[in-house]
C-alpha cells in the first residue's frame, strides 16, 4: 500500500493517486514496494506531486517505485 496525505491506497490491480488510477505491478524483489506503470507524459508531474508528499520515487523508464518516508 501507499500512504499519501494520511490515506492508504492498496496496490492490487491499481493505485488511486490524486483522483487518477494507475496500473500497479508488485516488485518481485520487494513486495512491500509499489511499482506504478504510467504514461511518460504524466510521469514528471506525478513525480513532483509524490516528492512533495515526502514519498521517495525511483524512476526507471515508465515505471515508478514508491517508498513512503518517515
Amino acid at each position: 500500500s501507499v500512504l499519501i496525505e494520511g490515506k492508504t491506497f492498496e496496490s492490487k490491480n491499481s493505485v488511486l493517486i490524486e483522483g487518477k488510477t494507475f496500473e500497479s505491478k508488485k516488485s518481485s524483489a520487494d513486495r512491500r514496494k509499489n511499482t506504478l506503470r504510467i504514461r511518460n507524459s504524466e510521469k514528471n508531474q506525478l513525480i513532483s506531486e509524490l516528492i512533495s508528499k515526502r514519498i521517495v520515487v525511483t524512476s526507471f523508464k515508465n515505471f515508478l517505485t514508491l517508498r513512503k518516508t518517515t
